[in-house]
């Protein structure tokens, strides 16, 4: 969507007419050189991990300079933490996908419920319960590994003593909505298989 918004803005310049681009809509060093490919607010096509952590000093000290000239940018913050977090750099590297994640970016909210839901040795134990709204607002707004990982945790039981209603409707639809982006033959198997698990402890 993004960069359909500067191609729209570049053509309108050439027509003559003015439009607005904002340096959150510009590609930058820190999206080449550290985004997720998985991240559905990505701006270019994004670095696999093991791509990444072949340069990681590169890397951090990029996404340092972008978001110093863009501290407001959630996507540079969670792509800074990212970098962190490989380096081994657990308690600045979590702050960071936590900051993006409160200003609601994605796949920092996934990566943070993520980090919540499996426990750091060096930072806390799992916590499920912190993890779920980070998890619920993600699935809500569109992110395909947070529907999965919720949906999931819930048939594990893990939510129950979280104080929050959840329903088996929503996770079904979670579900049913991943089902129709899954891009390889294991991951459809696991759709199936928690969609399966899902009808069998509903009884419908």
């Amino acid at each position: 969507m993004r960069l359909v918004n500067i191609l729209s803005a570049i053509s309108l310049t050439l027509c003559g007419i003015s439009a607005p681009v904002t340096a959150a809509d510009l590609i930058t060093g820190c999206d080449i050189l550290a985004g997720h490919p998985a991240d559905p607010d990505k701006l270019g096509a994004g670095a696999s991990s093991s791509v990444v952590k072949k340069d990681l000093p590169t890397a951090v000290a990029v996404c340092r300079r972008d978001l110093r000239n863009d501290p407001g940018n959630a996507r540079l913050r969670y792509n800074l933490g990212r970098v962190l977090y490989y380096s081994e750099q657990f308690k600045e590297g979590f702050a960071e996908v936590l900051k993006a994640a409160e200003q609601k970016h994605r796949q920092a909210q996934f990566v943070a419920g993520l980090i919540y839901t499996n426990g750091n040795p060096e930072l806390f134990e799992p916590q499920p319960c912190t993890a779920l709204p980070f998890w619920l607002d993600a699935a809500r707004r569109d992110h395909y590994a947070a529907r999965i990982s919720l949906a999931r945790d819930y048939l594990r039981g893990k939510y129950t003593d979280c104080g929050v209603d959840l329903e088996s409707a929503e996770m079904r639809g979670f579900l049913e909505t991943a089902a129709g982006e899954t891009q390889s033959y294991y991951e459809s198997l696991l759709v199936s298989y928690l969609l399966e698990q899902l009808t069998a402890a509903s009884g419908s």
